[in-house]
């Protein structure tokens, strides 16, 4: 599953997961605080799977409305499910979705973790060089940094590195932190929320991210917000990517 689930961060669509008797498929958009997730339950059995539940947990940071499944599903069919999801405050592990039925008098129970992370709530923040470093020195801190030095899951790629994080991971890349021969990145963000704050405007929280290409084939992850949990996540998310 974990190889799905990286899939899942870095495109739209893909599988949750997949045996002989279900398969989840996944097509997921985000934009601002908002997203939307298209779930495809498909029965790969000549049997009839009934008292079909799709529950959903997804923890006080998150609001979701989701549509109802059908509580019978025919063989080799398959069916639908909409849910429409809101950050409402940082988090830093995804909403999970249990699946339950019965087939031949057996029941059934998967848990799964839907393609919902706390990069899906960012928006990419162009700063220049000098604006990023001031930042990054303002956000110091035990609570506020998180880091780590990951494997790569192959031959260290720069390139592509890049292109996940200005893209799936919705980072504005800053030109000029990091030294050319360094093997470095930098980006910048804004996690969004639907929750109103005292202003009366929608509550975000910045994050700066920098990576570094270190020696035997690793990668060197900071990142830094004033939100504790933004941090986490956004760290997590990068080892998915990244790690071996």
């Amino acid at each position: 599953m974990a190889a799905w689930a990286r899939a899942l961060l870095i495109g739209p669509q893909g599988v949750l997961m997949e045996n002989d008797v279900l398969q989840i498929g996944a097509k997921h958009e985000y934009r601002g605080s908002q997203g939307r997730i298209n779930l495809f339950f498909g029965n790969k059995t000549a049997d009839t799977l009934s008292s079909f539940s799709v529950t959903l947990d997804t923890g006080s940071s998150l609001r979701a409305q989701a549509e109802e499944v059908p509580s019978l599903l025919a063989a080799k069919q398959q069916a639908k499910q909409q849910i429409m999801i809101e950050a409402m405050a940082p988090f830093t592990e995804p909403p999970m979705l249990t699946v339950s039925f019965s087939r031949g008098g057996t029941n059934f129970s998967y848990r799964v973790a839907l393609p919902c992370q706390v990069t899906n709530f960012m928006e990419p923040v162009a700063v220049n060089t000098e604006a990023f470093m001031s930042r990054w020195t303002a956000l110091e801190g035990q609570d506020r940094e998180q880091q780590d030095v990951v494997p790569a899951a192959g031959k260290m790629d720069l390139a592509q590195v890049r292109e996940w994080l200005g893209t799936s991971l919705k980072f504005a890349l800053v030109e000029g932190v990091d030294s050319p021969m360094g093997g470095g990145l930098s980006g910048a963000a804004t996690f969004r929320t639907g929750a109103v704050g005292p202003s009366g405007d929608k509550l975000s929280v910045g994050c700066l991210v920098r990576l570094e290409a270190g020696d035997g084939n690793s990668y060197r992850i900071q990142v830094r917000a004033v939100h504790r949990d933004v941090s986490v996540g956004t760290k997590n998310c990068l080892k998915m990517l990244l790690q071996a």
